[in-house]
This record gives C-alpha cells, sequence and structure tokens, in this order.
C-alpha cells in the first residue's frame, strides 16, 4: 500500500477538526481514483485494485490516526517516489488536495466557517513538511 501514501495527508487533513464529513471523504477518494490513474500511466498498466485501495484509505478514515502514526507516514511518504512527478509537482498536487478536502465541509467546530484553527495549522504544517523533502 506504499503507493497510496500520498493520499495519507488528505486523511491527516480530514481529520484535524475530529471529524471526517462526507464531503471530505468524497475529496479523499476523488484523489484516491485520480492517483490511481497516474500510477498506471506511468507504470503502464495498473498497479493497485481499486478494491485495495479503498481497504487502505477506508482504515484511516475509520480511526484516527495518532499524530506519531501520520508523522511516520508522512516521512515514508517523503522517501518513496512512486509517480515520475518531480518533488514540487508533487507537492503542489497533494497540497491542492489538501486544501480541497479542508474547505470541503463547515467545521463542525466553527459551522460558519469552512476553515478553523486546526486546519489552518494541518494545512501550513503540512505545506512545510512537504515543500521542505
Amino acid at each position: 500500500m506504499v503507493y497510496l501514501l500520498d493520499a495519507l495527508p488528505l486523511v491527516e487533513m480530514a481529520w484535524a477538526d475530529g471529524v471526517v464529513q462526507p464531503a471530505e471523504r468524497a475529496m479523499i477518494l476523488a484523489f484516491v481514483n485520480q492517483h490511481l490513474a497516474l500510477l498506471e500511466a506511468h507504470a503502464g498498466g495498473p498497479v493497485v485494485r481499486r478494491s485495495d485501495a479503498l481497504e487502505f484509505i477506508n482504515r484511516y478514515l475509520a480511526e484516527r490516526p495518532s499524530a506519531e502514526t501520520f508523522a511516520e507516514l508522512r516521512e515514508l511518504m517523503m522517501v518513496v517516489r512512486l509517480t515520475g512527478e518531480s518533488d514540487e509537482a508533487r507537492a503542489v498536487r497533494i497540497l491542492d488536495w489538501v486544501s480541497t478536502v479542508g474547505g470541503a465541509a463547515a467545521s463542525p467546530n466553527e459551522p460558519k466557517h469552512a476553515w478553523d484553527k486546526d486546519e489552518l495549522l494541518t494545512l501550513w504544517r503540512l505545506e512545510d513538511e512537504l515543500r521542505r523533502h
């Protein structure tokens, strides 16, 4: 499932406010579909079955991983390069989707706002980490 590590920053963003909302989940699944297509294009054929990808992502959407687990997975993600993209293009692609997930639904903590403090802090931390590598 190393092929799906790029999706985990999106999952981390979805959990930032304490709950994965349906709109956030939909954005994550859209990313997974796009990511699988990118991997297949680079490899010249299927790399991961969609059912396996969904099982992997659903495991992280069902129960919130610890901050330490997210940090370890991000570190592994930064070492593994599978899509053939430049580091900058990969970071931009992932961060664009992270931002989309963050703004996909009203904050359960602040319903009048799409973003809350925890989501913004998560976005800034992820941006710093992804662009630094």
